[in-house]
Parts: structure tokens; C-alpha cells; sequence
């Protein structure tokens, strides 16, 4: 009953408000703020007709065809929306003040969300994920689906409700937006992913050249809730037993560890079969994209190609997971062998170019923290990307585009006359 509206959501709803926003300009094109497409705005279009062209032309079945058009619409078409909704309409400072309140709910919920799945599963619906075990360990994943994403919106959500409360004045305000700091990045390291723990720690990296002293208190509370969280032992989170278990609900420690009290965080660090998988799929990615360097093997065709380049890489030997059942684990790697140098290069254009104005705008005028705060939160989605595929988180994947979107509208304010 839902899945129309599920449909139209996922795959219509952003690529129509664009085309309606775009006919409001034509009409009203005096009211509203002038919108000058640029170089990236061009890269991203020959993105899309370049891996059309070989979806149309790669000589598939009818049904891989209509999967392969589905999927572009999916994870490129509505995130590229999302980015040229955010410049078309210009979206600047005063108008994301209004999303704290928003994101400082989401912010709450997914933490707690996120606690509950971990420790206390049977208070969640019966198909809500809460966490998964089949990603090589127990992942929290709070309302997503996958554990990196669920962090995502949580550096999101705190770094945005950070920036905006930490300037306001009296205490309580700023208190309470580095409350949501700690709860977020706190939150965040239950993931259990690796890759977002990286990513955290460059997004706060990042926040310490903007905010200094502002950050240090939160800093001092971030750091000894980690250490607490990484002690947390290997048997203390719960998952349910049985598929759909009832209302009362069975649950049984995690991991088959009942009397396991090692530290899950450490285990985690010490597991190197999750490095083999992602070693021998990226050296399989890479020779792929070596066969055919120029133009790829055709969007959405690495999971059909690629197993065919898997073997022994160095001291890592492939898993029958592997051979059978893996599919991409890097962003750009994937589309290297799809699409080639010439698809990559004009989906990274748009970054490289926003990255050059920013730096720019950033030299020649006083720190920006709202820029600072908004290449934090793209510095963690890069990182993330080199360990997963964004691709097949769709929501994650929007979220970069639409925040690369945020980050064009303000360098453009740095870069119009006084």
C-alpha cells in the first residue's frame, strides 16, 4: 500500500521539485536570486550522459537495461538533484538555522535508536535493523539500514546544531549544542565501523580549525566516552533469537560470547579478514579498470565483471565470499572500471573545482565556520566512501551531494561583490 509512495520518494520527488523550481525561475525570474551554472554544473551532466549512453548501448537483456536505468535515477539523477535544488534556490545560513531544531531531534533519535538496538533490541519494532551481524561483526545502524550511514547523519546533525548554538547567546544554548556534539560523535563510535571512526576523527580534526577553544570542552567529554564505549565487552550487546522473534521477545548476548568480556572495539581493530576482502575486491576493481581505462565496462556492470578479476593479492587470498557474493567496498574504484577515467573525472570535477573556490575564499578572508563545518561533514562522506561503496546507500550518497550543494552556495557568497 505504502510502496507507491515509497517509489515516488526514492526515485521522483527531488528530480520533480527541481523541474518545478527551474519553471518558477521562468516565470519569476526577477524575484528569485540568479543561478549561473558553471563547469561542475557541465561535468555532472556528461556524467549522466556518458553512463546513459553506455547503459543504451552496452548490448543487455531488457531487464538489466531497466535495472541499470533504475539505478542510475536512484544514486546519481536524485542526489545531482538535491545538489542543483540547494543552488537553485540558494539556500544560505539564515535558512538552515531553521533545520536545528530539526536535526537536534534527529540527532536525539538516532542515539537513542542506536543504544536500543544495541542493548535493548526487543524495544524496536520487529523489522526494525537496530544492528546487523553479517558485515563482518556486530554494526549499529540506529533508523539506516548500514552503520556508516547511521553515523552520517549523526556528524550531520551535531556538527550543524554545534555551529549554529555555540554562537548564540547564554549558556543554556550553548551548552546544549555541545551536548548534541558529544551525543553524536559518542554515538557514532558504537557504529563499530572502522572506516566512520576514521571519518569522525577527521571531521573533528577539521571543527578544531575553526572553533578552537569552543571545541575543547566538548573534546573533553567526547574523549572519555569513547574510551568508556571501547570497553565495552564483546558479549554485552544483544541481538535477537530467531528470525521475528514475539513480543516478549528472547534476545542472547551478541557474537555467541556469553562469557566473552574482551573489548568489542578492540576486537574490532584486530579484525584483518574485512582488510583481505577489501584488499583482493579493490586490486580486482583496479585491473578491471586497467583493461579498460578509457570509458569502463558500462554502468552497472562491476558486480558481473569484476569476480572474474579476483585472485591472490600479495599475502590476502580470497574468501568463497569473495568469489561468489562480494561485490564493490570503494566508491571510486567502482566507478574507475565502470565508467572509466573520463566518467570519474566528471563526477569528481564538481569536488576539485568547490575545493579550490573554498580554499580560495578561505585565504582570502576570515575563517568561515559554517564552510569549515560543511567540508568536516564532506571530509567524513569522502573517507566513508574509500571503505564502502555510496552507491548502494542511496540516502548516504544524496546527503554528499546535497551538502556539496551547501558548500557551492556559500563559497559563490564569498566570490560575489561587496
Amino acid at each position: 500500500m505504502l510502496r507507491p509512495l515509497y517509489l515516488f520518494n526514492t526515485y521522483a520527488l527531488l528530480p520533480l521539485a527541481l523541474l518545478l523550481l527551474l519553471l518558477l525561475r521562468l516565470k519569476r525570474s526577477n524575484d528569485l536570486p540568479a543561478f549561473r551554472p558553471g563547469l561542475g554544473d557541465l561535468a555532472m551532466v556528461l556524467f549522466v550522459a556518458g553512463a546513459l549512453a553506455s547503459i543504451l548501448f552496452e548490448g543487455e537483456s531488457h531487464v538489466t537495461t531497466l535495472k541499470n536505468l533504475t539505478e542510475l535515477d536512484r544514486v546519481f539523477l536524485v542526489p545531482f538533484a538535491a545538489f542543483w535544488l540547494v543552488r537553485v534556490s540558494r539556500i544560505e545560513e539564515p535558512q538552515l538555522a531553521a533545520w536545528v531544531p530539526i536535526l537536534a531531534g534527529l540527532c536525539i533519535l538516532e542515539a537513542v535508536t542506536g543504544a536500543l538496538g544495541l542493548l535493548l533490541p526487543t524495544a524496536l519494532p520487529r523489522f526494525w535493523p537496530g544492528v546487523v551481524i553479517e558485515m563482518g561483526g556486530l554494526r549499529v545502524t540506529g533508523t539506516m539500514t548500514h552503520p556508516d550511514g547511521y553515523v552520517a547523519m549523526l556528524v550531520l546533525a551535531a556538527t550543524f546544531c554545534f555551529h549554529f548554538l555555540s554562537s548564540k547567546p547564554g549558556l543554556p544554548a550553548r551548552a546544549f549544542g555541545s551536548g548534541l556534539l558529544v551525543i553524536g560523535f559518542s554515538a557514532g563510535f558504537v557504529s563499530f565501523s572502522r572506516a566512520s571512526w576514521i571519518g569522525s576523527a577527521v571531521a573533528l580534526g577539521l571543527l578544531a580549525t575553526a572553533y578552537r577553544r569552543r571545541l575543547a570542552i566538548p573534546v573533553m567529554a567526547i574523549v572519555p566516552a569513547v574510551v568508556l564505549l571501547s570497553h565495552l565487552p564483546t558479549g554485552a550487546a544483544r541481538v535477537r533469537v530467531g528470525p521475528g522473534s514475539s513480543g516478549a521477545g528472547t534476545t542472547a548476548p551478541s557474537q555467541s560470547t556469553q562469557v566473552d568480556r574482551k573489548s568489542y572495539a578492540i576486537e574490532r581493530l584486530g579484525n584483518s579478514q574485512t582488510v583481505a576482502d577489501r584488499v583482493v575486491l579493490g586490486a580486482a576493481g583496479v585491473k578491471m579498470f586497467l583493461d579498460k581505462p578509457l570509458l569502463g565496462w558500462g554502468f552497472g556492470s562491476y558486480d558481473r565483471h569484476a569476480r572474474g578479476f579476483i585472485e591472490r593479492t600479495g599475502p590476502f587470498v580470497p574468501s568463497d565470499w569473495d568469489r561468489y557474493q562480494a561485490a564493490s567496498h570503494n566508491s571510486h574504484i567502482s566507478i574507475l572500471a565502470e565508467l572509466g577515467i573520463v566518467g570519474y573525472a566528471c563526477l569528481a570535477f564538481p569536488l576539485a573545482w568547490v575545493l579550490v573556490r573554498s580554499a580560495r575564499a578561505l585565504w582570502y578572508s576570515k575563517v568561515d565556520r559554517l564552510l569549515i563545518t560543511l567540508w568536516a561533514n564532506m571530509a567524513f562522506l569522502v573517507v566513508i566512501s574509500m571503505s564502502i561503496d555510496l552507491r548502494f546507500l542511496a540516502c548516504t550518497s544524496g546527503l554528499a551531494w546535497l551538502i556539496l550543494g551547501l558548500v557551492a552556495v556559500r563559497v559563490e557568497r564569498h566570490e560575489r561583490p561587496c
